[in-house]
């Protein structure tokens, strides 16, 4: 029922924004897809032989959470293996299905299958919104279930991430298809507010990668004038942003400021003592996986931390995305930029051809 209310509510926008396209069969195609998905999605995360690395990690922390404590720490390798915060968002809202089904690992299984599926959404409409056109947006929806990054994190049972990326993306679906809507008088500027508080109180990665995210884009929004959008509707998603971290601070990260600053220093500290005198980098992305050709290394030397680091950046697009959907985006970029003209003329059309079929 609550897709099928989603699926009305965005027929009606998209026949008084695109009253020539047709919506409705685009609609029909997007849920058909995700239930799909869902179903086939759900049917790995059942299987007995399959194995979820952090599975038991959530459900140690649903049990705290379940407990009444919110406010708990544990050891974080990205820190060293030092104690710090980790947020109990995710878990809360897992709470009335835990009710529901009466199992722990089972609600953990279907929040994250559910969430994952539901981010095709917020990509249909912003596909469609951008280019005025539901096949735009079904092909983003398709690459965005089907692509290697939209299945390995079943295996690493990241819960946490797939929350705070379903939140970033409904955040980027209320700004860009209501930015002429969003006022404090307008029901899309709480809701912009809802969703990014939400995705700042998920996981510290989403939460740096969202919030940086967001705000470059909006800056953008504001530079770009008119030709972008309304510059009324850029500042208050700015307003929105800054009212969000304003939010998350007040109610959960001025518990652990203190102790996290102290952990930085001690950080920076054995950095410094391990490489003193000459630099000692991580490259290679944070993940460590050699069957997908995902290697960590350390640099030692500028030259070796640039080349290393591009190289790195391959790698991971060949292991997430199988690299083309990455360059297709940037012709996407391209294709939709303000001032760029792609019909009626040739030189045009040949400049976007020729890389998109060398990509293909």
């Amino acid at each position: 029922m609550t897709l099928k209310r989603i699926r009305n509510c965005d027929i009606m926008v998209c026949y008084k924004e695109f009253p020539h396209t047709d919506v409705a069969d685009r609609a029909e195609d997007l849920l058909t897809l995700m239930l799909l998905v869902f179903a086939v999605r759900l049917a790995g995360q059942l299987h007995p032989q399959i194995f979820i690395v952090d599975l038991l990690f959530h459900a140690h922390r649903f049990e705290t959470v379940q407990s009444g404590q919110l406010l708990f720490t544990i050891e974080s390798a990205e820190w060293g293996g030092r104690s710090t915060f980790y947020l109990p968002t995710p878990y809360v809202l897992m709470l009335p299905l835990r009710w529901l089904l009466g199992d722990e690992l089972l609600t953990i299984k279907l929040f994250t299958v559910l969430l994952s599926t539901l981010g095709a959404f917020p990509v249909f409409f912003l596909a469609r919104r951008a280019l005025g056109d539901g096949r735009a947006g079904l092909i983003a929806a398709s690459l965005y279930l089907t692509v290697p990054m939209a299945v390995l994190p079943f295996s690493w049972g990241i819960t946490s991430n797939i929350f705070g990326e379903f939140f970033a993306l409904c955040s980027l679906a209320i700004a860009v298809g209501c930015y002429g809507d969003l006022s404090p008088r307008r029901v899309p500027f709480w809701g912009l507010l809802l969703c990014l508080l939400m995705a700042l109180l998920s996981h510290p990665g989403v939460v740096q990668l969202a919030g940086v995210a967001f705000a470059f884009i909006v800056i953008l929004w504001l530079l770009g004038g008119r030709k972008i959008g309304s510059r009324q509707g850029a500042g208050w998603s700015l307003a929105a942003l800054a009212a969000a971290g304003l939010l998350s601070y007040v109610l959960y990260y001025g518990n652990f400021a203190a102790g996290m600053l102290n952990t930085l220093k001690e950080i920076q500290a054995s950095r410094a003592q391990a490489s003193p005198g000459g630099l000692h980098l991580k490259i290679g992305g944070s993940v460590a996986d050699k069957s997908l050709g995902l290697i960590i290394r350390y640099a030692e030397t500028r030259r070796d931390w640039f080349f290393g680091g591009l190289r790195g950046f391959w790698q991971e697009a060949q292991a997430y995305y199988r690299v083309w959907p990455v360059a297709g985006a940037v012709l996407g970029y391209i294709a939709v930029w303000p001032g760029v003209r792609l019909r009626g003329t040739g030189v045009a059309r040949s400049r976007l051809s020729r890389p998109a079929a060398f990509v293909l």
